[in-house]
């Protein structure tokens, strides 16, 4: 007679297979990745897998840490989701972190094929090099209209600078953004307003007697801003946000099949069906940059898109919160998970104000979308903020043990 499989075995092997199948691309873009390192040094810009970061690195920790789960949970017991929880997170850090300092060569050869710096042809030739039209204020304090060009074969980009660009601009737009930013960077005798890259058809020269970029508007163009790695904050915090809560939902469901009673049931759906969601939100995002056009101000469906984006996101940190204080008196279940939703939602805010240059994404034109006195937080912001942790304690509401009766 055959034997039956246990139920924390099913539990362990379904999650698994889930997990897994999840991470099967981007685990194949990190041996891509580490097998051009390992051979060039680094990857072409062409090569290089855009959905790498930070994908990978969750992928990396959520394998491991699950397939340990039943060795933890055998001999660590009720300290299991603590430790596998801290290895998630150095996993991930470690990853992304190595990942990051892999180098991306943007030059290109004369038939636009990334090339690394080595193999570069002569310097002098026009060919080798990238038009900019730039506005600035000189040092005199006019508005002045210049032409900078750069060298093909000085574009190469750490993998951080990328991932950088991915939270800025739409997809297609990342490989200009960058060199963008390196014209940027060079240019040392005035305050940049903003800069425009020329077609590579139309003559340079002539770029300077049209009309000015954006008709010589003097406000800075908030992409136009040095590197600050802090912005990475919000990037972490979403990936961490990820791993701890896949994994919650690993650990409650092993952990219940365990037990003969299943008061954390409820909790725990609504902790899946919220991360769901919100990985959902990371990879669309991902693919269409909410349809961004690298403008300040956001079209409806970009604003509705990213205010989604950050509710979600709160929302899933206060769930998370809220299924382990499952049960609690209502200041611990309900109370103080929708607080950690409304930081982490802050949070959040703050990683794309230091990427911006403490700017913001503007949802639209009014009042209810201009920033409040010196903050460049909007109305809309803050009810975004707000709502975040409302709506994680109404959901948390929802679900609480029969004897809770009152809000």
């Amino acid at each position: 007679m055959k034997k039956s499989i246990s139920k924390p075995s099913k539990v362990y092997l379904a999650s698994m297979a889930a997990i897994l199948l999840a991470s099967v691309y981007p685990v194949y873009m990190g041996i891509v990745m580490l097998a051009a390192y390992l051979r060039d040094g680094g990857i072409n810009a062409m090569d290089y897998p855009k959905y790498i970061i930070p994908y990978t690195p969750i992928s990396i920790a959520l394998i491991v840490c699950a397939a340990i789960m039943p060795l933890a949970y055998k001999y660590l017991k009720k300290y299991t989701l603590p430790m596998l929880s801290i290895m998630a997170i150095l996993l991930f850090l470690c990853s992304e972190m190595a990942l990051e300092k892999i180098t991306v060569f943007s030059g290109a050869d004369n038939d636009g094929n990334a090339i690394a710096f080595s193999e570069t042809s002569d310097d002098n030739e026009d060919s080798e090099f990238y038009y900019f039209n730039v506005v600035l204020i000189n040092e005199s304090g006019e508005t002045e209209t210049r032409i900078v060009k750069l060298n093909k074969s000085e574009t190469d980009q750490k993998v951080e600078m990328w991932q950088w660009a991915m939270c800025a601009v739409p997809p297609p737009n990342m490989k200009e953004w960058l060199q963008i930013k390196i014209v940027s960077e060079s240019i040392t005798d005035g305050d940049i307003i903003d800069i425009q890259k020329i077609p590579e058809e139309q003559p340079p020269e002539a770029q300077l007697t049209q009309k000015p970029i954006a008709e010589q508007r003097l406000f800075k163009n908030p992409y136009i801003t040095k590197y600050n790695p802090v912005f990475k904050m919000h990037f972490y915090i979403i990936s961490i946000i990820i791993d701890l809560a896949v994994l919650g939902v690993v650990y409650g469901f092993y952990e219940m099949s365990h037990e003969p009673q299943y008061k954390k049931k409820k909790p725990l759906i609504v902790q899946l069906i919220s991360v769901s969601i919100f990985v959902g939100l990371c990879v669309f995002a991902c693919f269409t940059a909410f349809y961004r056009t690298g403008e300040i101000t956001v079209s409806p469906i970009s604003a509705v898109l990213m205010a989604v984006f950050f509710i979600v996101f709160g929302m899933t940190a206060g769930v998370y919160a809220g299924t382990w204080l499952y049960g609690k008196p209502k200041l611990f279940s309900m109370v103080i998970p929708s607080f950690i939703a409304t930081a982490a939602t802050v949070v959040m805010y703050i990683g794309e104000m230091v990427m911006m240059d403490w700017n913001l994404y503007r949802f639209g034109e009014g009042l209810l979308f201009g920033p409040v006195g010196a903050s460049p937080l909007a109305p809309i912001d803050f009810e975004v903020i707000l709502v975040s942790g409302a709506v994680t304690y109404l959901v948390l509401f929802l679900i609480r043990p029969n004897h809770e009766t009152r809000l």
